[in-house]
């Protein structure tokens, strides 16, 4: 059985080598069908220096185009150049572009019905061809140009839009306190004139007791006066009464009945003259006072009652406190908001550069380097923004930034990261 087992082992062995030489065979047959068809290097310096290629070139980012100079290409991705490495021509001549650390090999074909690139790699001898169109290199990077000249422009736009905005907003919040300020004034005027009209209606009314008391003691006088008198008059009457006692006829008892009679009936009299007196008084108090509640209350030069006039002026400071609690909360509001506009970028930030500095390998120093000088450009531009006080959506504009920059340390082969988080 061990024996069995051996044989099979061989025999795998030996079909798979033959089927691994009968491929490489066939590819090399394929290329040198190509080859003489292709460029050749002298071919290949002209062409590359007149046109840009564009082409589907699988390494995820979708169709992008190709631009070289005399060292370096560059690839773009719209406007944009997303990766850029050097190139070269080996010493037979084939052309060699640098990926990082890998190379590649591209052999160009140019006929009337399409256009080919066979790329391959130190791994994939055979390679893979890849359709491909040209644009005149001159007149692709003048779009480029044009194409970033009009988003500066239209940045720039944003920002004069942006700035108009917070002048506008500054022009609302003066309007604002301004208006509330001469609220604030206009309330207190009617508050000052308010305790005005008060402190004179007190003072009246203190002139109006003042006269009423005089008047009382002025009274009064005068009843003590005319009781002064009527008490000589008793006297006076006493002392004639008196005499005549003496000359009348009359016996002692009856003229001693008939002078207590007099007596209580003069009693009586200055009691109630004393009464009415004093009802007197009280009814010139009593419309005294009912004058000065009936005093008048003026809201905006209309007439209202004192319960109407105090609940319009407390409704106007509640009004006031309100407007001044709203325009507080909308301040506090804006305020939260930039705030968390500002600890998402830099979150973003921190997660972009703890990716980069992830790249521990020797070889890829240079390119960390690279992503690292990005890096810082973005952080200060965005810097620059939140001290100009840009807007929210322009300072968003750099969390893309910031989401390529890790993009690009991610996808390298010795990245550990995680997703970008926005």
């Amino acid at each position: 059985m061990k024996k069995l087992i051996n044989y099979i082992i061989v025999f795998l062995l030996l079909t798979i080598n033959t089927f691994a030489s009968e491929k490489i065979e066939t590819g090399k047959t394929f290329l040198k069908s190509i080859t003489n068809k292709s460029l050749t290097k002298k071919e290949t310096i002209s062409f590359l220096n007149k046109f840009a290629v564009i082409i589907e070139d699988e390494r995820g980012d979708g169709e992008v185009t190709y631009v070289f100079d005399n060292e370096n290409y560059f690839r773009y991705k719209g406007i944009e150049v997303i990766s850029t490495d050097a190139w070269r021509f080996s010493n037979l001549g084939a052309l060699r572009l640098f990926n990082k650390d890998i190379k590649m090999t591209w052999k160009i074909k140019i006929s009337d019905k399409e256009n080919l690139i066979n790329i391959k790699t130190k791994f994939d001898p055979v390679g893979k061809l890849y359709n491909f169109s040209v644009m005149d290199k001159s007149d692709f990077l003048n779009q480029i140009e044009e194409a970033k000249l009009a988003e500066k422009k239209k940045q720039e736009a944003a920002k004069q839009a942006e700035i108009e905005k917070k002048k506008k907003q500054e022009q609302e919040k003066l309007e604002a306190e301004q208006k509330l300020a001469e609220e604030k004034k206009k309330l207190e005027e009617e508050r000052l004139a308010t305790e005005q009209k008060l402190e004179e209606e007190k003072r009246k009314l203190e002139e109006e007791r003042l006269a009423a008391e005089q008047k009382l003691e002025e009274e009064k006088k005068k009843l003590e006066e005319e009781k002064l008198a009527l008490q000589k008059e008793l006297e006076e009457l006493k002392k004639k009464k008196a005499k005549e006692l003496e000359q009348s006829e009359k016996t002692p008892a009856q003229i001693k009945k008939e002078e207590r009679e007099r007596k209580k009936q003069e009693k009586l009299a200055a009691k109630k003259k004393a009464k009415e007196e004093k009802e007197k008084l009280k009814q010139e108090k009593l419309a005294a006072q009912k004058k000065v509640e009936e005093k008048k209350y003026l809201w905006q030069g209309k007439e209202v009652s004192k319960d109407e006039y105090d609940r319009l002026l407390n409704d106007l400071k509640r009004r006031a406190e309100e407007n001044e609690s709203k325009y507080k909360e909308k301040i506090a509001k804006k305020k939260n908001k930039e705030q968390n506009k500002l600890k998402k970028i830099t979150n973003a930030a921190y997660e972009s550069k703890m990716c980069i500095m992830s790249l521990r390998h020797p070889d890829l120093a240079q390119y960390k380097a690279s992503l690292l000088t990005a890096h810082n450009f973005v952080a200060q531009k965005v810097l620059l923004a939140v001290n100009s006080g840009a807007a929210a959506y322009t300072i968003d504009s750099y969390i893309d930034d910031f989401r390529d920059l890790h993009y690009r340390a991610m996808t390298t082969a010795t990245s550990n990261c995680e997703r970008f988080p926005y």
